[in-house]
């Protein structure tokens, strides 16, 4: 019963997540997030991202995406 309650606190207060690929334009850098909801490497890819999302649609540009990968 201990070891089950320190395993499930340090799996909550866990900094560390696995390797992902940035979700940016043109991007295709691995990093480590922060977070578990980052998904870009860095404020610039992110920035990129959503510019061009606000041109060409939100839509379009998802589908533009998972097309690529």
């Amino acid at each position: 019963m201990v070891n089950q309650d320190i395993t499930t606190s340090l799996t909550k207060n866990a900094r560390f997540w696995w390797p992902t690929l940035c979700q940016g334009v043109n991007c295709k850098n691995e990093f480590t997030p922060k977070r578990k909801d980052q998904r870009f490497c860095s404020p610039e890819c992110r920035k990129k991202f959503f510019r061009l999302a606000r041109k060409l649609g939100a839509n379009v540009l998802h589908s533009l995406k998972s097309e690529i990968e």
